[in-house]
């Protein structure tokens, strides 16, 4: 009998020892997985089409002397003046959720819009006033329109945001817009958070390099450059 009594030990031993490493998995659901198959994939591709260069318009970003591709940048008014709603890649614990570009009802102005979580203020930008692509009576003239963009002028790690109103009759307005993220949530809707750093007029293209914005003068390699210092744009290339 203590023989049978301690092999049945021995046997309850091994079994139980058998248990220790054995986990229990709940049955798999094939559906589940496919949606977060899914779900990756249509991240992924957003990803890549964010990281795609853009079509040509006003902007462009020059390095080493080179034009490089423009990935962050959406277009405004060339079909449609309705609401353009896009969200730039700026930096901070506390950043707009997204940003809306339209036309002021009742003037026809370009607004710029920021909406947070509890607020929504206007950015301070100057593109129908004493621009050539805006009408007191009619708004913004046909065959103009908006581009936007981002460029990191200052090398803070987050970039300035850059508007530009024009048409090829019309020659072209840019505003450089400079955020400045608040503290606190309470804060989110303070005027002060937003910066017009420069206000330049040109004649179809701007340039991004670095900490400057140059403006392309005729077609014999002249230009106009404005150059980011101490938070102000100065005239970097003054000719006699």
């Amino acid at each position: 009998m203590k023989k049978i009594a301690l092999g049945a030990g021995i046997a309850a031993l091994v079994l139980g020892a058998g248990f220790v490493g054995y986990s229990f998995r709940t049955p798999v659901n094939k559906d589940v997985i496919a949606e977060n198959k899914a779900s990756q994939a249509a991240v992924e591709i957003e990803k890549s089409q964010s990281a795609k260069p853009v079509e040509e318009h006003f902007i462009e970003i020059i390095k080493d002397n080179k034009k490089v591709p423009l990935t962050h940048s959406w277009v405004w008014g060339k079909s449609s003046f309705e609401s353009l709603v896009f969200k730039p890649d700026l930096k901070g614990a506390i950043v707009p959720g997204e940003l809306e570009i339209r036309s002021a009802v009742q003037t026809g102005e370009v607004q710029v819009i920021a909406r947070f979580s509890k607020f929504a203020i206007q950015l301070p930008v100057e593109l129908s006033v004493n621009s050539n692509c805006f009408d007191e009576d009619v708004g913004i003239v046909k065959g103009c329109y908006v581009q936007a963009a981002q460029h990191d002028f200052d090398g803070d790690g987050n970039p300035e945001l850059v508007f530009v109103l024009g048409g090829s009759e019309y020659g072209i307005d840019v505003n450089v817009i400079k955020y400045h993220p608040p503290g606190s949530v309470a804060d989110e809707g303070r005027q002060e958070n937003w910066t017009l750093l420069g206000r330049f007029y040109g004649q179809f293209k701007v340039q991004l390099s670095d900490n400057s914005v140059i403006l392309p003068v005729g077609s014999q390699g002249l230009f106009d450059e404005m150059t980011l210092v101490k938070g102000k744009f100065i005239q970097t290339n003054l000719q006699n």
